[in-house]
């Protein structure tokens, strides 16, 4: 089945919401996938402020502009285009991004990117949290005549993604030319391809600009015209049933009650010299 993403707000960013699809979605170890700029809306300045998250893992890769990333362990960098930021929350991170020198007077700048939410292990909930920036130069690429592929988490072809985390598999893929061509990824798990321009074919399944399809065999037999572009998302199969709440991803429910709790008390650590935050939702519930 083809899905539909819908369009959300989110601190001046719009973004087309790809996952989750409905309660305790995942495809491999992926919840949450969010394209970044995808509406149609001219640019404003991004503002979204210090919130906490547990249990999880962002990766951030941008096609156009910038974002600044601040987290509570003292990082502030900047994410440009073809880079990747990688935060892990393990017990627990607080993080902004916003425009570079975010001035209320400015229009803002155009963003186009993807975010991604993957499941961190079980272990992990007790680990300290990590950041991880990779520079374009770093992000292993794959030519063919017909296609180039940017491995951004995963192994494909000989190549290994940096950063690995929890199984899971991403590579961005831009065909130069009308083509055909196979994806074996290599392993078993849960593949999906989502459309981020043009128009691809799937096996018998057309999917259009903003569309995702999944529960997809390898290896992937991908049909598309000149300058489709697509992301081929997945990976090992989560082994364990999580629980997706506000910022918060576990696979116990209780260390989410938790975590919104020491969040609305102040008990974690704050972003160094920002004092904004966002506070817990009203309506916040599993």
């Amino acid at each position: 089945m083809i899905d539909k993403s819908s369009y959300i707000d989110l601190g001046g960013l719009g973004v087309r919401r790809v996952l989750p699809r409905f309660k305790s979605d995942a495809i491999g170890p992926i919840v949450f996938f969010d394209h970044m700029g995808a509406s149609d809306a001219l640019p404003s300045p991004i503002n979204i402020r210090p919130h906490p998250h547990i249990g999880l893992a962002t990766l951030s890769y941008l096609y156009q502009g910038s974002i600044a990333h601040a987290d509570s362990l003292g990082n502030c960098v900047a994410l440009k285009p073809h880079a990747i930021n990688l935060m892990i929350s393990g017990s627990g991170i607080v993080h902004s991004e916003r425009s570079p020198e975010l001035d209320s007077n400015q229009r803002g700048q155009a963003i186009h990117g993807l975010q991604f939410w993957l499941a961190q292990p079980i272990e992990m909930h007790l680990q300290s949290p990590k950041f991880f920036h990779i520079e374009k130069q770093n992000i292993p690429s794959l030519m063919t005549p017909d296609y180039t592929a940017t491995l951004i988490m995963g192994e494909y072809g000989g190549a290994t993604s940096v950063q690995q985390f929890n199984g899971a598999f991403i590579m961005d893929v831009c065909f130069h030319q009308s083509a055909e061509a196979a994806f074996d990824i290599g392993f078993t798990g849960e593949f999906a391809v989502y459309c981020i321009e043009g128009q691809v074919l799937v096996g018998d399944q057309a999917i259009a600009k903003g569309d995702l399809i999944s529960n997809l065999p390898c290896p992937l037999n991908v049909v598309g015209d000149k300058n489709s572009h697509f992301i081929i998302l997945g990976g090992k199969t989560l082994d364990y049933a999580h629980y997706l709440s506000w910022n918060f991803v576990s696979h116990d429910p209780s260390h989410i009650e938790l975590a919104a709790i020491k969040w609305k008390e102040g008990g974690f650590y704050p972003v160094p010299g920002d004092s904004e935050f966002i506070p817990l939702p009203e309506s916040f519930k599993l």
